[in-house]
C-alpha cells in the first residue's frame, strides 16, 4: 500500500515538473503575399502571435474592401486591384516540441536552408521568364507586378492604421528584371 502511494506521489510530482518546463515550437508564418517564414517560439509567444493573427483576420475583410474602393477611385490606375493575391496572414505550430531553444534552432536552420533554396529557385525562374519576353509582354507583366506591389503596400498600410501596429512581412522580393538583361 505504501509503495502505491509513493508511486502515485512521484507521478504527481513528475507531472508538475514537466508542466512547469518551458517548451518551444517551430512556427510557420505565412505573410499577406504568401511568403513563408519560420520562427522558434515559446508557448506564450505562440499564443500572443496567434491572437495577433486572429485580430488581423477580423479586420482584413473590411480593410480589403476599403482598399478596393480607394484603388477604384484612383483614375490613373489601369490594372485591377490584386485582391486575389493578397490574403490574411496565417500561423501554424509544428507538431514537435523542443525542450530548449538550442534544439529548436537547429531544426529551424535546416528548414530555412530548404526554404532559401526553394525561394531562390522561384526567383531564378521568374527572372528567366522575364528575360525571354518581348518588350510589349514585358511591359504588361511589369505593370501587373507593380500593381501587385502597390496593392500589397496599400493593404499593409491600412492594416497598420487599423490595428495600431505593423503587420509582419517577409518582404516583396519579386523584382521586375529588365528585358533581355543578362544574368
Amino acid at each position: 500500500m505504501k509503495l502505491r502511494v509513493m508511486v502515485f506521489l512521484s507521478m504527481v510530482m513528475l507531472t508538475a515538473v514537466l508542466q512547469g518546463a518551458e517548451q518551444f515550437f517551430i512556427v510557420k508564418l505565412t505573410d499577406m503575399i504568401g511568403g513563408v517564414g519560420y520562427k522558434v517560439m515559446s508557448a506564450d509567444e505562440y499564443k500572443k502571435a496567434f491572437q495577433e493573427v486572429q485580430e488581423e483576420m477580423r479586420v482584413f475583410p473590411a480593410v480589403l474592401a476599403d482598399c478596393k474602393k480607394e484603388w477604384s477611385a484612383d483614375k490613373e490606375r489601369t490594372e485591377a486591384f490584386p485582391s486575389s493575391k493578397i490574403k490574411v496572414r496565417k500561423i501554424a505550430k509544428g507538431g514537435a516540441t523542443y525542450p530548449s531553444v538550442e534544439k529548436a534552432t537547429l531544426k529551424l536552420e535546416r528548414l530555412e536552408d530548404g526554404l532559401t533554396a526553394d525561394r531562390l529557385a522561384v526567383l531564378d525562374k521568374h527572372a528567366k521568364s522575364f528575360k525571354n519576353m518581348d518588350e510589349r509582354t514585358h511591359a504588361r507583366e511589369a505593370a501587373k507586378l507593380t500593381a501587385f506591389k502597390d496593392g500589397f503596400e496599400l493593404v499593409a498600410k491600412k492594416m497598420e492604421e487599423k490595428l495600431g501596429r505593423p503587420v509582419e512581412n517577409f518582404g516583396f522580393d519579386l523584382i521586375i528584371p529588365e528585358p533581355k538583361a543578362k544574368p
